[in-house]
């Protein structure tokens, strides 16, 4: 495994974005931690769309602002995940969302990344004044919830989502000075 690191998405990532966003509509996966890529077919439109996202001016009333990162190998600058970061929570993000939501592409899942992306993660919220974050996942993703309890992660209960046969499991995390 190559080591990664996360940066702004940029346009120098145009067609690994687009191919990012094919590969989970192939599988039929979940776009996590995306910013909403689901609905964008063009790169450019979805990172000018993350742009906006970062000012409350431009969020929508039932959103908040958030960060968006994209998750590169140091070495060949291969977009491996996506990693979304918001610094509050509203009611839906309290319950179901939490602070951070990230994706691995299913090519590159089971080696590493999605632990180290995480790391990575929790070092850009350290840059915030939270003392702890949220970060939650599907009882089913036995993966995920894996990689939050490797970073820290102490669950704090299981809750049934509105509308969905998916039961959340809520994990905070503690941020360390």
């Amino acid at each position: 495994m190559e080591h990664i690191r996360l940066i702004r998405p940029t346009i120098e990532y145009k067609a690994q974005i687009e191919a990012y966003r094919q590969a989970f509509l192939d599988c039929g996966d979940s776009l996590s931690g995306t910013s909403g890529l689901r609905e964008y077919e063009k790169a450019e439109d979805w990172i000018k769309h993350v742009m906006l996202g970062e000012q409350r001016l431009y969020v929508p009333l039932d959103k908040v602002p958030s960060i968006q990162f994209i998750s590169v190998t140091k070495d060949s600058h291969q977009l491996v995940g996506m990693i979304n970061i918001r610094y509050e929570l509203n009611e839906y993000l309290m319950k179901y969302g939490g602070h951070i939501g990230y994706s691995i592409h299913p090519e590159y899942r089971n080696q590493g990344y999605a632990k180290e992306q995480l790391k990575l993660g929790l070092v850009e919220c350290k840059k915030s004044k939270l003392s702890q974050i949220l970060v939650t996942c599907n009882k089913s993703n036995l993966a995920s919830a894996k990689t939050i309890v490797s970073q820290g992660g102490i669950l704090e209960n299981e809750i049934p989502e509105e509308g969905t046969k998916e039961v959340i499991q809520r994990y905070w995390i503690p941020i360390m000075e």
